[in-house]
């Protein structure tokens, strides 16, 4: 996914689930609903808050765009913070990534 720019198509829709032959896992533990985030859902949401259009891309779109950073963005890559909460005693209190980007303090101008 990518945010284009405000004079590019608007396109239909973006889908925001899970896709027929992703491997992508689409659950998240109880009362974190900031794991397992789809990169697409975060794209969305930042078009939305910048009304901006966000739109799917290939891989070689991807990195025609993106270089080598593509790959990244590729990757099948969930992430918890378990391992630093455990070291650094740490209990997270504040809202999941979704919750607070939405919460629009990011875009304010």
């Amino acid at each position: 996914m990518t945010v284009q720019s405000k004079t590019a198509a608007r396109p239909s829709s973006v889908t925001t689930g899970p896709i027929a032959g992703s491997r992508k896992i689409y659950t998240s533990p109880v009362g974190r609903p900031d794991i397992h985030v789809p990169f697409r859902e975060i794209a969305a949401l930042i078009g939305r808050h910048l009304d901006l259009p966000v739109a799917s891309i290939s891989a070689e779109e991807a990195y025609e765009h993106f270089g080598f950073l593509s790959v990244f963005g590729s990757l099948d890559n969930p992430t918890s913070s378990a391992l630093t909460q455990k070291v650094l005693d740490w209990h997270p209190d504040g809202p999941g990534l979704i919750e607070d980007l939405d919460a629009g303090h990011y875009f304010q101008q």
